[in-house]
């Protein structure tokens, strides 16, 4: 584990291709646990906003603090700029390994 931050929160380095500086964004994955098998889809444009919209921490600050504008604005300009993929897994099965392995074959090998 690694000590992230004075939060004292803890996160793992799962993979070796992982590491902890500054990096470029390769894209976002949102998981979903609904198929049986691994797969990565790449999200269409209005469906970037509605998962990144869904994927606020303590939504109910937006409202209370009048800042919903500015969060749309920051969410389109996100799924405008970067890339973004469902990942779909079937929550009872163990994708440790495996997801990263997809990810860097189908996405990362792609990008350089």
């Amino acid at each position: 584990p690694v000590n992230i931050g004075q939060a004292g929160k803890y996160g793992f380095f799962t993979h070796d291709t992982y590491f902890g500086k500054a990096a470029e964004i390769a894209g976002i994955f949102f998981l979903e646990n609904t198929k049986e098998k691994l797969a990565l889809e790449k999200c269409e444009p209005i469906e970037r906003i509605k998962f990144l919209k869904s994927h606020i921490y303590r939504k109910q600050w937006i409202r209370g603090t009048e800042v919903g504008a500015a969060v749309f604005k920051l969410n389109a300009r996100i799924a405008n700029h970067l890339k973004t993929y469902i990942a779909f897994r079937n929550k009872n099965k163990n994708t440790f390994d495996t997801f990263p392995e997809l990810i860097e074959s189908e996405i990362l090998a792609h990008e350089q």
